[in-house]
């Protein structure tokens, strides 16, 4: 009961105000996550940590988040009811224990190796013995095979992963402390090709990675002190080119990008310990527009989106002390509605989604119950 009042108190403390969430500094990391300088008044201790969202970096090789709470199915409310037929609303576990280790900070794409049957992939990541190195593919969800337990690009954790070109590609990210701007490409998850050991932008993690216009891109993220809110671009993956040093969104990391209805889209994500909501787009990755600037998904960081059902998704995140198991879908990127629905997974953070077998997919992460990492996966039409 202590406990059910402390999770109610949390949810509480949140709703009285969005702006005060947006300003609450995180006070525990994930599995050594080097999260910036300001946040929750950590440093960056440069061990061979994980990454993780919201959350910073409190210099423990533990990865255990005491003082994280589970927010239940509250987080922001607003934005109306779903419409009927959205989806999203009945969550299945294909497992609770998957064969990988539990993780956070890892990366999930889907592609097919033989070029006859899709696989849902998980890359790297970490936990609380540290970061992670190793490949796993699965054709439903729930039977897990590990392609390699050492891939090519090393341990690391917050990096970005895109299929483009008929590869699958790790993009930057975190490996022992030390922000990433190395680029590799794989055809079946175990052989790995370096297209470039240091690209044109700087070493970074918790940055997003999208395909769109026939290239790869990458959005902010952070490194070397600093927040960022560049964007590059690359055809090759070797030779990239700077769209902007500034684009019109603030620096932050912990956001999600995707491509919908003809433009890259930037989602929340934070910096300095500073909870965001506001969504951006851009046909150019030069010119940035505003859908909104106050979501009804309310401030947050290290959630997932995912393009479904003609929509776009936010799925669960960070928010100051509490983890979201909220799920939100918008159709224009201004006007958010939440999702009604009992969920049966734990709020999380620093996890991973994709689109699968007409299906919306949620993969591992750190509870937001225990704050330990999970190897759950769990899927909704």
């Amino acid at each position: 009961m202590d406990r059910i009042r402390g999770v109610i108190f949390m949810v509480f403390i949140c709703s009285l105000a969005l702006a005060g969430c947006a300003g609450v500094k995180s006070p525990i990391s994930d599995a050594g996550v080097d999260a910036g300088p300001t946040d929750a008044g950590g440093t960056d201790s440069g061990h061979d940590g994980g990454t993780d969202a919201g959350i910073t970096d409190a210099g423990d090789d533990s990865g255990i988040d005491g003082g994280i709470t589970d927010a239940g199915d509250g987080g922001a409310d607003g934005g109306g009811e779903a419409d009927a037929g959205v989806g999203g609303d009945l969550w299945t576990a294909a497992t609770t224990d998957a064969g990988f280790l539990a993780r956070s900070g890892h990366a999930s794409v889907v592609f097919s190796a033989d070029h006859l049957t899709d696989s849902i992939w998980l890359i790297a990541g970490s936990n609380p013995s540290g970061q992670i190195k190793d490949v796993w593919s699965s054709t439903d969800g729930a039977g897990w095979v590990q392609v390699t337990s050492s891939a090519a690009f090393g341990k690391r954790a917050g990096h970005t992963s895109v299929i483009y070109n008929g590869a699958m590609w790790v993009i930057g990210g975190q490996q022992s402390g030390t922000p990433k701007n190395d680029v590799w490409s794989s055809t079946d998850g175990d052989n790995w090709t370096q297209a470039t050991s240091s690209a044109a932008f700087s070493g970074r993690y918790e940055h997003t990675s999208v395909v769109y216009n026939g290239a790869m891109w990458v959005i902010g993220g952070y490194g070397s002190g600093n927040y960022k809110n560049d964007v590059w671009s690359s055809m090759d993956g070797a030779n990239w080119t700077q769209a902007t040093s500034s684009a019109a969104f603030e620096p932050r990391y912990r956001h999600t990008s995707v491509v919908y209805n003809g433009a890259m889209w930037v989602i929340g994500g934070s910096d300095s310990g500073i909870f965001k909501n506001d969504v951006w787009s851009s046909t150019d990755g030069v010119n940035w527009t505003q859908a909104t600037s106050s979501a009804a998904f309310g401030p947050r960081d290290w959630h997932t989106s995912v393009v479904h059902n003609g929509a776009m998704w936010v799925i669960g995140g960070a928010c100051g002390t509490a983890c979201s198991q909220d799920i939100f879908y918008s159709t224009d990127g201004a006007d958010w509605k939440k999702v009604n629905a009992t969920v049966p997974f734990p709020g999380r953070r620093n996890s991973a989604s994709v689109v699968f077998d007409d299906a919306m997919w949620l993969i591992a992460g750190t509870s937001g119950t225990t704050g330990l990492p999970l190897n759950d996966v769990w899927s909704a039409h």
